[in-house]
């Protein structure tokens, strides 16, 4: 759970929102390490854009949001549904992936 938080906590400092994050998009490599894929609804996100750049001495800033419709629906945050979210939406889907982790039912196979 620590790799895949810091993992997201990387893509968002590099402003990119994963926006399609599930178990099948968390793979794990045969020394046990965590790689997210599957990025192809990925994209970059910027929160904050200034609103005035030819007035640099003044700085105002807007908060913009997305609002295509992407993703996996039992995975996604209620907001995506109303098309207006941020990078906030993927750590939703994170805490339903740790959900998932937890309450698992092992599987027995014979």
């Amino acid at each position: 759970m620590v790799q895949i938080s810091d993992a997201l906590s990387y893509l968002h400092s590099k402003g990119i929102v994963h926006r399609d994050l599930k178990p099948e998009n968390v793979l794990l490599t045969n020394k046990d390490d965590v790689k997210i894929a599957d990025f192809g609804l990925a994209r970059e996100y910027i929160a904050l854009k200034c609103a005035d750049p030819e007035n640099e001495w003044l700085t105002y800033y807007k908060q913009y949001y997305m609002n295509t419709f992407a993703g996996t629906p039992h995975w996604i945050a209620p907001e995506v549904f109303r098309g207006h979210y941020t990078q906030k939406a993927d750590v939703f889907s994170l805490g339903v992936i740790f959900f998932a982790i937890l309450e698992r039912d092992y599987v027995t196979f014979e």
